[in-house]
């Protein structure tokens, strides 16, 4: 349980060190509330919110095997110490789906011998649970931004749908251009508009009466009299 050689047991200390400082507080929080020992709703959502950015970092460190070797380690336990909370309680099957090799590492921790011998058998949640009057659940940046995707594709659906003649998003361009035009009006004033001057054009059309005109005749005719 404690390593095979230096190297193990120095891994196994490491994981120990980690989990005992930087989890222990979130874990609390969160097994506290679901069962009853808290009502502190802050303490369950920072709770939620500090698991939302431990768990990803620990799915990158955990394999489906074991912690460290290639056997049950005292690392594996104290892990499965803090998972069995956050699989039985807050991390539902979406949330899993997204954790494929913690949750693969929990599924074996938790049918293994000892443990079963020892702790009995945990159901991972349905659903995760929802307390104190909150909303709030375990979300990754991955699931957010699927969400965010979603909920951009059912808006572009609704405006098209809305839309027959694809005309939408010239009204809205003449709209913004409208509301810019006034904006600049309330600012400097109304645009003064610049004078136009009328002007008329005289084209002389001259041409010969005869074959047999003299056009210089002609010429000096109209630059000299006309």
């Amino acid at each position: 349980m404690l390593g095979k050689n230096a190297f193990e047991a120095a891994q196994i200390e490491q994981w120990a060190y980690y989990i005992n400082t930087n989890m222990n507080k979130n874990w609390l929080a969160v097994l506290y509330a679901c069962f009853g020992f808290s009502e502190d709703k802050k303490a369950w959502e920072d709770g939620l919110a500090a698991w939302s950015k431990e768990l990803p970092q620990i799915e990158s460190a955990v394999g489906s095997s074991w912690l460290v070797g290639d056997d049950l380690t005292l690392a594996d336990i104290l892990l499965w110490r803090m998972a069995f909370a956050l699989y039985s309680f807050v991390l539902g099957p979406e949330q899993r789906a997204s954790l494929p090799n913690l949750t693969a590492w929990y599924e074996k921790i938790a049918a293994h011998p000892l443990v079963v011998a020892n702790v009995g058998k945990y159901h991972m949640t349905a659903a995760p649970w929802q307390l104190l009057g909150s909303s709030a659940v375990i979300t990754f940046a991955a699931q957010e931004k699927k969400e965010e995707a979603k909920e951009a594709a059912a808006e572009e659906e609704d405006v098209d749908e809305d839309d027959l003649f694809g005309d939408s998003e010239e009204d809205d361009q003449d709209a913004r251009m409208a509301m810019k035009a006034k904006a600049h009006e309330a600012k400097f004033g109304k645009r003064k508009e610049k004078e136009i001057i009328n002007k008329s054009m005289i084209i002389f059309e001259v041409k010969p009466l005869e074959a047999e005109t003299d056009l210089d005749v002609l010429a000096d005719k109209i630059i000299n009299e006309i």
